[in-house]
């Protein structure tokens, strides 16, 4: 266990624990070149506070314009799937609203503190008996150029990060 630890933070010491975790890293990865100090330390800081370097990209970079639009096409896609699933000609009337109701299940920002609330406490009780794991990602930086779909939240998040250019663009077509 020691060391995991010494070999995960052998970046932040001297230049002679890092000359030989690269050694190690070489023959048992079979990584070549080591990343450099300024990309450690970038990595490093975006990790662990993802939201305040997201605050400042977001404030110099991100468009306000974009989120308005990125807003109209997400609920233009949300009205689209509920039209799709009304125009089904496989479903009864009863199994159609009953997709729409589970679909727009999760729109009251209410419900989700409280489905929140709900299902936090049980989470936490069944980690108690798992093993921790420190690689979980608990969330993700709005830097992050990728959009999420959550299945079991019904939920698609777009970060500030994919809201630019090239990727979205509020006057494209």
């Amino acid at each position: 266990m020691v060391w995991r630890f010494i070999m995960n933070q052998a970046w932040i010491i001297s230049r002679r624990f890092r000359a030989i975790k690269q050694q190690f890293d070489q023959v048992f990865l079979g990584t070549v070149v080591e990343p450099s100090r300024a990309t450690e330390c970038a990595n490093y800081v975006n990790e662990n506070m993802g939201f305040a370097v997201s605050k400042l990209y977001i404030n110099k970079y991100f468009d306000k314009n974009a989120r308005l639009e990125s807003l109209a096409m997400i609920e233009n896609i949300r009205n689209q799937f509920i039209d799709i699933i009304n125009q089904s000609t496989w479903m009864d009337s009863v199994s159609k609203r009953k997709a729409i109701e589970k679909y727009n299940f999760n729109s009251s920002f209410m419900r989700n503190v409280l489905l929140v609330l709900k299902l936090k406490p049980k989470k936490n009780l069944q980690a108690l008996r798992e093993l921790v794991d420190r690689q979980e990602w608990m969330g993700y930086s709005p830097t992050i150029v990728n959009a999420f779909y959550n299945p079991s939240f019904n939920d698609i998040s777009f970060p500030a990060g994919i809201l630019q250019t090239p990727f979205f663009h509020k006057d494209a077509p």
